[in-house]
């Protein structure tokens, strides 16, 4: 990796690129990038760990265990603050950046839906997913995952089956974005 006299890696793909990149994807929610930096004869380990749900940003140097963490940063911002030609989360702020033009991320959104700890299911969802069926009882959940916060949504998914009105079993795979108790929207995951 080529640095500039900074410490910043210069190179087209570097840490920052592919933790945007990771951040960027639906399907992950921490994301984790290591790499050798290297300054005046020495190489440090380093690694960066950004964790969607708590919005929080951890750069490590894991040869000292040295430690900075970033606050209050959402991925929108996050990777706002990299295309923008940032390079130093340090120097160049990136807690503030992301309070200032991306305050809306650490909205409230609203109560977390309840789910229940035994089956994983959300009233909210099941409610919506009989409302799309035309027969409530063939419907039956496969999987749930953890109701989280993804920007201003709260967000769950939910794999079921159920008869459709042709009469054939069908599969479904539904990502559910939950925002003042209300359904704010769906995705289907294929």
């Amino acid at each position: 990796m080529t640095i500039d006299t900074y410490g910043n890696s210069v190179d087209k793909i570097n840490e920052r690129t592919e933790l945007v990149r990771l951040v960027a994807s639906d399907t992950v929610d921490i994301a984790e990038v290591t790499w050798l930096l290297k300054s005046n004869n020495l190489a440090k380990p380093m690694k960066l760990i950004y964790d969607k749900r708590s919005r929080i940003l951890k750069k490590l140097c894991t040869q000292t265990n040295e430690v900075r963490e970033f606050k209050n940063v959402g991925s929108l911002g996050l990777c706002d603050f990299f295309y923008s030609g940032r390079k130093s989360i340090e120097k160049e702020g990136l807690e503030e950046y992301c309070q200032r033009r991306y305050s809306f991320e650490s909205a409230p959104i609203g109560s977390k839906p309840e789910q229940d700890p035994i089956t994983g299911n959300v009233k909210m969802v099941c409610d919506y997913v009989n409302n799309m069926t035309n027969d409530t009882t063939s419907v039956k959940y496969l999987e749930w995952t953890a109701v989280t916060p993804v920007a201003l949504d709260w967000y769950v998914r939910a794999k079921f089956t159920y008869i459709n009105a042709s009469g054939v079993k069908t599969i479904k795979n539904i990502g559910f974005f939950i925002r003042d108790d209300k359904m704010h929207r769906t995705i289907e995951i294929k």
